[in-house]
């Protein structure tokens, strides 16, 4: 993804298999984990929910979970190309994360 002027990006965050039931937050990176959940699942479901996410001033986000759970989370954004849109994404997978953040 680029970073040049990117401030936010849309984000698909999915739980997959949680050992319990629980949620993740997603914020950008450096700041305060917020309150509110972006995800919130039952003991083996998988759920997936998507954000409009803004971005760390690194052009990160923190993925949060209390619970061990397989976590995607599939990246999309928009760029200018010869003056056409062109929209990618791209998956990335953290595995067995419980307490811990990550930055992506």
């Amino acid at each position: 993804m680029p970073l040049n002027g990117v401030r936010t990006a849309f984000l698909t965050l999915t739980a997959v298999n949680p050992s319990r039931a629980g949620h993740m937050s997603l914020y950008p990176a450096g700041a305060s984990n917020p309150t509110a959940s972006v995800v919130n699942f039952a003991a083996g479901e998988t759920r997936a929910n998507s954000i409009l996410a803004r971005l760390g001033t690194s052009g990160k986000v923190t993925v949060y979970s209390p619970v061990e759970t397989d976590i995607v989370v599939s990246v999309g954004f928009q760029t200018m190309v010869h003056n056409h849109h062109r929209v990618s994404t791209q998956p990335a997978a953290l595995s067995k994360a419980e307490g811990q953040r990550f930055a992506l």
